[in-house]
């Protein structure tokens, strides 16, 4: 600072002098002044890195935290994964036994669709074998009547189609 006070007074003040005609003086308190401006600047420049000191210090203490909690949360992931993959398992061989029940089920029901076509078909020829005895048994009616007279008239008949 003293080499800077010493320059103005006896290298750039007669080099001012001489290019712009005016006098220009370093005084004392020019110094003074000089070193108060330099200690502001100074102070003002620690302030400032104390700050971003502090902040680089507090972003530092915030990704100690993230890691911390990272590792939790790690921990966390692993139990849950464990019980998402025991869980998985389990819907694995739940869908295995519905697939099995409903292979099953499909064969049962294709058995039992089966078994209806087979019912239909017989109820169809029961139908017909049922309307066949039913005309028989209209055939068959006026003979056994006039058995059942012949009966109660006393007659002794060999051949009941014949009285």
């Amino acid at each position: 600072m003293s080499y800077a006070h010493l320059s103005v007074t006896l290298q750039y003040s007669p080099q001012f002098e001489v290019k712009y005609k005016r006098r220009n003086f370093a005084t004392p308190k020019n110094y003074l002044d000089f070193l108060s401006n330099y200690m502001k600047f100074l102070e003002n420049n620690r302030n400032s890195l104390d700050q971003m000191s502090g902040r680089l210090g507090g972003g530092l203490d915030k990704l100690v935290q993230a890691a911390v909690q990272v590792t939790e949360m790690s921990k966390e992931l692993e139990e849950k994964k464990a019980i998402v993959d025991e869980n998985a398992i389990k819907v694995r061989e739940l869908i295995d036994i519905i697939n099995e029940k409903t292979e099953a089920v499909t064969k049962r029901k294709e058995e039992a669709s089966a078994a209806a076509e087979q019912i239909e078909k017989d109820s169809a020829i029961i139908e017909k074998e049922k309307a066949d005895a039913d005309e028989a048994l209209q055939a068959a009616l006026p003979a056994l009547e006039s058995a059942a007279k012949a009966l109660e008239a006393g007659v002794d008949c060999d051949n009941p189609l014949e009285c």
